[in-house]
């Protein structure tokens, strides 16, 4: 054990500092052997690109070429603790003119011995590039969001607000997902009490099955007008439709009185003339 433990001591006083600065070199971006006062005296970069930047900085104080929010993270680099001869990685923006940055992550070797600190940084270009692209797809989340949102708003507001009576029902169980007011009235059911129930609750029991067929013959992309017999005698007319949303498919009720008359249109003739005058009438319509 002492023959190992000879040969280890020999062989690390052995380590010339060519090879050492060659070890930093190769596991990092950037090095940087920089003086007490926090004076940048020797600069190696691993890429061409780095090369000609940090051989700019040989000379320059180390908080000189960085941006303003990262010279606080300069000081504590620099600063060691006593039992302590390194300090960990910290995020350091180096400034490169026109607001644009290179964020570099170092972490400190305190060298007392040889009068100077390592600096030993690695570049995180392609992270802070991958950050501004979540960012900005986030940032477009949260507009598309906002858009629905607002979309949401109008329909709710419209569906509410509408006097026609309108039910949505979900096509694999016909159960009511969307009902208005208008049509909570017409059904004489309140809307949390409708909502979620099977649209036969609100048939007569003899008209219960006609009303699934008459559903199940809409889906094949029919637009059915039926009358039909609440379950209190009241007699509707009722237009299903159907549309698909996130893959699944959904009954679009509209219910009309049937015993008020539809709205008569005046003859072509009548028409007519009500249209030229419309046209040539200088309010809006």
């Amino acid at each position: 054990m002492d023959n190992v433990a000879e040969t280890q001591e020999s062989f690390s006083l052995n380590v010339g500092s060519d090879l050492t600065e060659k070890l930093l070199t190769l596991s990092s971006d950037i090095v940087l052997y920089i003086c007490p006062k926090g004076i940048i005296k020797k600069a190696i970069g691993q890429s061409n690109k780095l090369r000609g930047l940090t051989q700019n900085w040989v000379g320059k104080s180390w908080k000189s070429v960085v941006t303003v929010e990262s010279k606080l993270k300069i000081d504590q680099l620099l600063k060691f603790e006593k039992k302590s001869s390194e300090n960990s990685p910290r995020h350091i923006n180096h400034s490169l003119g026109n607001g644009v940055y290179l964020p570099v992550s170092y972490s400190t070797l305190n060298c007392e011995k040889e009068g100077f600190v390592v600096a030993v940084g690695k570049e995180l270009s392609q992270l802070a590039s991958l950050q501004q692209k979540l960012v900005s797809a986030q940032q477009t989340l949260e507009k598309d969001f906002i858009k629905l949102r607002h979309i949401e708003t109008q329909y709710r507001s419209l569906f509410d607000l509408s006097s026609s009576p309108i039910l949505i029902c979900e096509a694999d169980e016909n159960t009511v997902v969307e009902i208005n007011p208008a049509a909570a009235e017409a059904l004489g059911f309140k809307i949390d009490k409708a909502k979620g129930k099977n649209i036969q609750i609100f048939f007569r029991e003899d008209e219960k099955q006609r009303i699934v067929d008459l559903l199940k013959t809409a889906e094949l992309g029919k637009k059915e007008t039926i009358k039909a017999q609440l379950i209190d005698k009241k007699q509707v007319s009722l237009e299903i439709s159907c549309f698909r949303q996130e893959n699944k498919l959904f009954h679009l009720i509209q219910i009309f009185d049937f015993l008020l008359p539809h709205p008569k249109f005046p003859d072509s003739t009548s028409f007519k003339i009500i249209e030229e005058a419309i046209r040539k009438s200088p309010d809006a319509f």
